[in-house]
């Protein structure tokens, strides 16, 4: 009995430092992110789905610390549906490089709302997608309804 119970504290002493954590989760908590990223939160204040669309005519472009703002090329863009009193990310900056600032436009194709610009850390998670720990906000914009398109800035733009 006592082999066996020695056996088990062995194995279990065993199994329990040989434990890794493999979660996506950086671990960081607010005070010690990076921040090298900033990200756009659309916030539904609506009774019912907000909508956001960007295109050619309306996207949304971070500048970076040494290699100044992303053109906007045409082409592509992005559809997000965030339904009633939730928030989304609709986009957040590049790991490449330190984000400091943001132009902003989209189209709202239903609903209401607002949408903030938050710092945070942008990184790839152990199976190389790009991800978002979110830090604090930095920026809340006025309220949009459905059939406008929103055009604003954060930061440096230049």
């Amino acid at each position: 009995m006592t082999l066996r119970f020695s056996a088990f504290l062995i194995f279990a002493f065993f199994l329990t430092i040989g434990c890794k954590d493999s979660s996506t989760n950086s671990g960081n908590d607010d005070s010690d992110l990076e921040n090298n990223g900033l990200a756009i939160r659309a916030v539904n204040t609506g009774t019912g789905d907000l909508e956001i669309s960007t295109d050619g005519d309306a996207a949304i472009a971070f500048c970076y610390e040494s290699d100044g703002c992303e053109e906007i090329t045409g082409g592509g863009g992005s559809f997000h549906w965030i339904t009633e009193g939730d928030a989304s990310l609709i986009d957040f900056s590049s790991v490449d490089g330190k984000a400091v600032g943001v132009n902003i436009a989209f189209h709202v194709d239903a609903g209401s709302g607002y949408f903030e610009v938050v710092s945070g850390n942008t990184y790839k998670d152990d199976a190389g997608f790009l991800e978002f720990e979110e830090g604090k906000v930095l920026y809340t914009s006025d309220d949009f309804t459905e059939g406008t398109i929103v055009r604003d800035s954060y930061g440096d733009t230049n």
